[in-house]
């Protein structure tokens, strides 16, 4: 989950992302154009052996390198840009990754998940401007009843919520309501933006909807006790504030292992999707050799 400082709850923490749609598949392919750019059919990426131990700096420096082959290869394809930004992502280097999802964009317009991360590292900076702009895109690129709209509508109204706007946020995100899309974060923000109007009563009534949802969904407990508290209710207020303090727990350090585990199972995810690209680009030997570090490392990661 989001921390408090992230506006809500979950609705930038969904680590897929939405889905491609057919359009973006197709845009985000690699193009003819893309392979006479890119030397295709050069020789093999020069994927590392593995040699146990590894550490996470190791891994990241293999990850970069593989990035730094794979745009080499295919500067122009959205798909090298988005597998670097993923792997950029892995290692918490936002402000590289969020260069590689601007360039994908830039080569391929109708790129959605693109424009999610981009709002997601945003909302993470506090850009709310930003936030908006990039939701209200991948909005309009969104099938209007799919879940990726939700999606869009959670993050364009947290930004519309921060920056003072609560009347279009309420307009925004009662689409997915009157659609029955409404999310967890969807009913959390209406309350929050009922809190921001001083409208405790409607306030309430959308915390309530959002856990009932989820029972345990801090955000959603404090706003209730907030918005009870200022209708005068201080003994069911004091319950609710109860409640929410006991879905607290303190914040869990990975370890080291634990870190290059996780990583480890993205980077091999990710890999998976490299040699797809080197097939495409006709680059069997790569593809390969990506495939087979992939499994190495779906192996030590899951020990």
């Amino acid at each position: 989950m989001i921390g408090i400082a992230w506006c809500i709850g979950s609705v930038a923490g969904r680590l897929g992302g939405p889905g491609l749609t057919d359009d973006e598949a197709v845009a985000t392919r690699a193009s003819p154009a893309a392979e006479r750019d890119g030397d295709t059919h050069s020789q093999p990426a020069s994927v590392p052996v593995y040699e146990p131990p590894q550490t996470y700096q190791a891994l990241k420096d293999e990850s970069f390198q593989a990035v730094s082959e794979l745009l080499q290869r295919a500067p122009n394809d959205a798909a090298a840009f988005e597998k670097a930004a993923q792997l950029a992502g892995v290692f918490g280097e936002k402000e590289l990754a969020s260069r590689y999802w601007l360039r994908s964009v830039e080569l391929a317009p109708h790129f959605m998940r693109a424009r999610y991360y981009l709002a997601s590292f945003a909302l993470q900076d506090g850009r709310y401007e930003d936030m908006a702009r990039y939701s209200r895109e991948a909005l309009a690129l969104a099938p209007g009843a799919s879940s990726d709209a939700t999606v869009f509508r959670d993050l364009l109204g947290c930004a519309l919520v921060e920056l003072g706007d609560s009347n279009e946020a309420r307009e925004v995100l009662n689409v997915s309501v009157r659609q029955q899309a409404a999310t967890c974060d969807t009913f959390t923000l209406l309350g929050k933006a009922c809190l921001s109007q001083r409208n405790y009563t409607d306030a309430a009534k959308y915390y309530r909807e959002a856990i009932k949802i989820d029972p345990a969904w801090s955000k959603a407990l404090y706003g209730l006790a907030t918005a009870i508290a200022r209708l005068g209710k201080k003994k069911q207020a004091k319950e609710l504030f109860e409640r929410f303090r006991a879905t607290q727990s303190s914040e869990v350090v990975k370890s080291k292992p634990e870190q290059l585990a996780a990583a480890q199972h993205d980077v091999a995810m990710i890999y998976n999707n490299v040699a797809s690209l080197y097939n495409q680009y006709g680059d069997s030997a790569s593809a390969a050799a990506f495939l087979h570090r992939a499994r190495q490392l779906a192996a030590d990661g899951s020990k």
